[in-house]
């Protein structure tokens, strides 16, 4: 996958967890098919968005982890939350304390 990479909450030196962010690149038609439908209208805006939209994902490598089980039909059972201190880590790359920055070129 074709994305740029961000490391500068990671913490990985010191600790080695915390948050990665990552920007995928995408195209028109990737985008056009993670747009919501209202309708017709709605739509061709959020298309024509497109040229100053970007998406970013959230990896995070946790500190505190869930537990799987197996349940009676022999399914496995998640039972997964993020911790707080891993959910402090999350919320920090998704809203910066500095701010967002909205740049239109």
């Amino acid at each position: 996958m074709m994305s740029a990479y961000s490391r500068a909450l990671a913490n990985w030196g010191t600790t080695g967890y915390g948050p990665m962010l990552s920007i995928p690149q995408h195209t028109l038609g990737l985008f056009a098919a993670m747009v919501q439908w209202e309708d017709a209208l709605a739509y061709r805006k959020l298309l024509l968005e497109f040229p100053y939209a970007s998406h970013g994902l959230v990896f995070c490598r946790d500190q505190d982890g869930g537990r799987v089980s197996i349940d009676g039909q022999g399914r496995p059972v998640l039972e997964y939350w993020p911790s707080e201190r891993d959910r402090v880590n999350i919320m920090e790359v998704c809203f910066p304390k500095q701010g967002f920055v909205n740049i239109r070129i």
